[in-house]
């Protein structure tokens, strides 16, 4: 299992001060102006495989509701970036926030094959200002590997319930997602659909009692423990008060996320259920948790609570991260040839090594600067961790989230990396301060999005 919460944090008092209106109470992730939900779901993914070794992946399944592309599959762009390998299977799911209990579903005969596969899901929904949804709302990702080896948990049965029913919805044309009245959410969606999906589980041979924990997909936790009473469901629940009072709903990310959280919590033989619901569609599974569990380490746990975050200073920087007021903006000369041509470069990070003089370059080049000797070179992957050798930081340049910084950082493993510097605020970055390379957008030179790496002070 893996997952990924951006470094921002939005106090909802700042939201409801500015439109005049009761507001809710902690704070909201948010993905910061250069993140989505590929780049949030590859940091998901890199957390889940950083003791696997991602070429016995067999297939990828991309989940989200707000993928950055209408029409172009995100799990390839993944599938190249984590190097899973030309002969991967991969898939999108979109259109609702249920696809990540959709998918897997697809996923388990899949992963009953020869290799495992992942499940990752990340959303950045946008809801009308304002709104209720605003303030709920959250951005992250996570990601799970189904499949042989040792398993934290086992998914012992499943079963399902569709109907239609409107009660969360976009058009093609919005540009926000849209509700219905929570009485309506509540009573002739959640209770009325996830008692119908356990009815179909308690006709295969299981109870409310048999279960320590509860994994609900409502994104609030009074009311999921209203539902969980009504549906006769022990407790705890998941997602926790503080889930939900620091990072909010994170849309498709929001039950893995959840299932997580319990999943740390638990004991060797102890059985979860998971629930998930969105327009009428229900989906029930059931976990049993294996001796393997005690070696998983509370990350999602001590990252709610971690001092790392930064506060967004005020609602119109959130504003100006989500597009939604006009800003200026750089378009760069790009193309699809090019991306094409540099994408061993963009994605896998790969740098030359002169075969004549050792010398490293990145970005890449076809004639050494040491030696000039001409198109004589090994592909040489660069570290992501380094320590930073100097940087300068820019206060009239325009970005979102100023000032704009770039640095240079000494590789590990060797190599320097000069490119910006994301997720750093004023005076918070120091010679000698160790680093990571990310995957970011970059700009939206050619009317598509252009990714590369950046560092970040984590």
């Amino acid at each position: 299992m893996g997952f990924y919460l951006p470094r921002y944090r939005l106090d909802r008092q700042k939201v409801g001060q500015v439109w005049g209106r009761q507001y809710l109470p902690g704070t909201r992730s948010l993905a910061n102006h250069d993140e989505d939900s590929l780049t949030m779901a590859a940091e998901a993914v890199w957390d889940c495989l950083k003791a696997t070794d991602p070429a016995g992946v067999g297939g990828l399944i991309f989940v989200s509701s707000s993928s950055p592309y209408a029409e172009k599959q995100v799990s390839t762009v993944l599938c190249n970036l984590i190097e899973l390998g030309s002969a991967t299977a991969t898939l999108d799911c979109g259109a609702s926030v249920r696809g990540t209990s959709g998918a897997l579903q697809f996923a388990l005969p899949m992963a009953a094959g020869a290799k495992p596969v992942l499940v990752v899901a990340a959303d950045t929904r946008d809801a009308e200002p304002g709104s209720e949804l605003e303030q709920v709302s959250g951005d992250g990702a996570a990601a799970v590997l189904l499949g042989h080896g040792d398993p934290i948990a086992i998914i012992e049965a499943a079963h399902s319930h569709a109907e239609d029913f409107t009660d969360i919805w976009r058009r093609s044309t919005d540009r926000f997602v849209r509700t219905d009245e929570p009485p309506v959410l509540r009573n002739l969606g959640y209770i009325r659909c996830l008692r119908a999906c356990l009815e179909g589980l308690w006709r295969q041979g299981y109870a409310a009692g048999a279960f320590s924990r509860v994994v609900l997909s409502i994104p609030e936790p009074g009311r999921a423990a209203r539902v969980a009473r009504e549906l006769g469901l022990p407790t705890p629940v998941y997602p926790s008060a503080d889930l939900l009072n620091t990072v909010g709903d994170t849309g498709a990310a929001a039950p893995l996320l959840a299932l997580i959280l319990a999943l740390e919590e638990a004991q060797p033989g102890d059985k979860v259920l998971m629930c998930t619901y969105s327009s009428g569609n229900a989906d029930a599974f059931v976990f049993h948790v294996t001796e393997r569990v005690r070696s998983l380490q509370a990350g999602l746990r001590d990252t709610l609570g971690s001092v790392l975050y930064r506060e967004v200073p005020d609602y119109q920087r959130f504003l100006e991260f989500r597009r939604l007021i006009p800003r200026e903006q750089t378009q760069p000369f790009t193309s699809n040839p090019m991306l094409w041509r540099d994408r061993k470069q963009n994605l896998g990070l790969y740098a030359t090594r002169c075969r004549q003089c050792a010398d490293l370059a990145y970005p890449r080049r076809r004639v050494c600067l040491g030696c000039g000797a001409k198109d004589d070179f090994d592909d040489v992957k660069l570290s992501r961790q380094g320590t930073i050798f100097t940087y300068t930081e820019d206060h009239l340049f325009p970005t979102p989230d100023p000032p704009m910084v770039m640095g240079i950082a000494d590789l590990k493993g060797g190599g320097r990396f000069y490119g910006q510097v994301t997720d750093c605020g004023p005076g918070q970055l120091q010679i000698g301060q160790p680093v990571r390379l990310v995957f970011r957008k970059l700009h939206e030179g050619g009317d598509f999005h252009n990714y590369f790496w950046k560092l970040s002070p984590w």
